[in-house]
């Protein structure tokens, strides 16, 4: 039985559009050499030795991709399925983003050193693909309405066509109000030149935070919380480029009801800030347990950014490890995978630990969320601070997480017939071994503690 893990890492079904820019890092690790790629619709390209996949094509339809090559292991092939035509984001959104690690201070200099360190870190070869610049970029307008960058970024396009040559997508950021969250320049008024400038740029990525768009709460009206998003997506419907929207406004006005059908985005933010404290972990992770079905390939439920590894510089503070214990840090990526939420990294690469590295290049935990099924997890159980979740996957098998929310550790058991499982193979994720566990599974999970297993 296979583990679940394919030798290419990071989505196996892409989304892209007739006519656009497409640019794709093939994931795979230094101990394998790609020979061949075969299936390639007319006008996509590959370089084999920079493992990047690029160009645009106007062959709509289906196109199934055969990549194959040779190892340590041995020859190896894998297969990716390109959509052209049709939505994109088909699957969750994998990277990293500044805010948490730089906060308004972020640089140039910043983004192209995490950038070299998503690739020599072995990031990379595990799907992590887009670097967000978030807010802190901008400077002024021009006297065409122009928004330009700060003097701390020298030249986004440059900066956009650096990492994509190295296979990697680029995202920004802006408000649909006067100001951003940070105070620098926002998009009100000016949605038709952004998006311009976004797509010239080179940029494959926008998260559009609501921040001084006006009054927001509960109470706020349906139509003006859309609005600004729908005058944004009519903008960037109008550019020659393929850009991931991102829609951040806290989760007001049951937002994953509409953000997908009624102003097209491919993600939206379900939550206020996470901050790097499990009480903030624990209620906002735990808080998407009644929104599976709004999530599914081409936009999906974000209960906000991951708070792993050194972070701090957001909060004011100097840059630091999180509070999180390691259980804790695990319990959080387990989490937020099984919930096909967008995995985004805001911790400083360049200080990568062993934990926090092993927590991020779990492969098999990676093919759970990159999943093309596209299901988020349902919650199935909440009895004695012991959640157990379970997400379909495309091949059958299922993803089972089983979390312990309480302050003491807890023997937990699942029996697969309450999951209207009847497995023959279970393997542990975070073990990275098959188990003996034919009729059920019982384990003691520390305080703040998880699991997830794969059941055939």
């Amino acid at each position: 039985m296979s583990d679940g893990v394919a030798p290419l890492a990071g989505p196996h079904r892409i989304g892209l559009r007739p006519g656009r820019p497409f640019v794709h890092r093939l994931p795979v690790g230094p101990d394998r050499r790609i020979d061949g790629v075969d299936g390639l619709p007319p006008g996509l390209a590959v370089d084999p030795s920079r493992r990047v996949t690029s160009g645009s094509t106007g062959a709509t339809g289906t196109h199934m991709v055969v990549v194959s090559g040779s190892g340590t292991a041995g020859p190896w092939t894998d297969t990716i399925e390109l959509l052209v035509g049709g939505d994109i984001c088909l699957t969750p959104p994998l990277g990293w983003n500044s805010w948490n690690v730089f906060g308004s201070a972020v640089t140039e200099e910043d983004i192209r050193r995490t950038a070299m360190s998503l690739i020599e870190s072995g990031l990379a070869a595990c799907g992590w693909s887009t670097v967000n610049i978030d807010d802190g970029w901008q400077g002024t307008r021009d006297r065409r309405g122009r928004l330009q960058p700060n003097d701390k970024f020298r030249d986004l396009a440059a900066l956009c066509d650096d990492l994509h040559e190295l296979g990697l997508r680029v995202g920004i950021y802006s408000s649909p109000g006067p100001t951003t969250c940070a105070g620098f320049v926002g998009s009100a008024d000016h949605e038709t030149e952004d998006a311009a400038s976004f797509a010239a740029w080179g940029f494959d990525y926008l998260k559009y935070d609501w921040c001084s768009a006006g009054t927001i709460d509960d109470a706020t009206p349906l139509d003006t919380l859309m609005a600004p998003y729908a005058r944004m997506r009519d903008a960037l419907d109008r550019v020659e480029r393929d850009i991931v929207y991102h829609v951040c406004q806290y989760g007001f006005g049951g937002v994953w009801e509409w953000a997908r059908d009624r102003v097209g985005a491919n993600a939206w933010r379900t939550t206020g800030d996470i901050e790097d404290a499990w009480e903030s972990v624990d209620r906002i992770g735990f808080g998407q347990a009644d929104l599976a079905g709004f999530a599914g390939p081409g936009g999906w439920n974000d209960p906000d950014m991951l708070v792993i590894g050194a972070v701090g510089g957001a909060w004011d503070r100097p840059i630091r490890p999180t509070r999180l214990t390691v259980v804790e840090q695990r319990t959080h990526v387990s989490l937020w995978a099984i919930l096909a939420a967008p995995l985004l990294l805001g911790c400083d690469l360049s200080r990568l630990d062993g934990p926090t590295l092993e927590l991020a290049t779990n492969r098999e935990l990676l093919a759970v969320h990159q999943d093309p099924l596209g299901h988020q997890a349902d919650r199935v159980r909440f009895k004695d601070a012991i959640e157990i979740w379970r997400k379909p996957l495309a091949d059958g098998s299922s993803a089972v997480g089983v979390f312990n929310r309480g302050d003491s550790a807890v023997s937990a058991t699942v029996e697969w017939r309450e999951l209207d499982l009847g497995p023959t193979t279970v393997r542990d994720l975070w073990a990275h071994r098959f188990i003996d566990a034919v009729d059920g599974w019982t384990e003691l999970i520390p305080s703040h503690g998880s699991a997830v297993l794969r059941v055939w």
